[in-house]
């Protein structure tokens, strides 16, 4: 990233102190942390925001950095279970309470690991 590239993008961020918790998949399981959101806005070319936040997470990722769930990412399964400590354990209980992917996305394919899927669209 350098400021000629990032300089024609329009965009602010959010920063905030969070205590660690408890919950699994949570920014702050098991330390505390500093959230920094970068947004950006519409008008701005999506291959530019796109070049633009992967460029911001490459940054982060050295720093052991934890994404928000809502928001947009570019890491793989592989990289989640590296900064989740209790991610093996989050997958296999998703794996027991729902074995035929009922709630399964793309989404969800992307960052938990893909599964297949039972196709029940005019079965009963």
């Amino acid at each position: 990233m350098n400021k000629r590239s990032a300089g024609r993008l329009k965009g602010l961020s959010a920063d905030a102190l969070f205590s660690s918790a408890p919950i699994w998949l949570s920014m702050s399981h098991g330390r505390d942390v500093c959230y920094i959101g970068v947004m950006m806005t519409t008008d701005s070319a999506p291959a530019a925001v796109e070049r633009y936040f992967r460029s911001v997470e490459s940054i982060l990722a050295r720093y052991d950095s934890r994404p928000h769930w809502a928001k947009v990412t570019y890491r793989a399964p592989e990289d989640f279970a590296r900064s989740y400590s209790q991610w093996s354990r989050f997958i296999a209980v998703r794996d027991d309470l729902d074995p035929d992917d009922t709630f399964g996305n793309d989404f969800l394919d992307r960052v938990f690991g893909a599964r297949r899927r039972r196709m029940t669209i005019g079965m009963r």
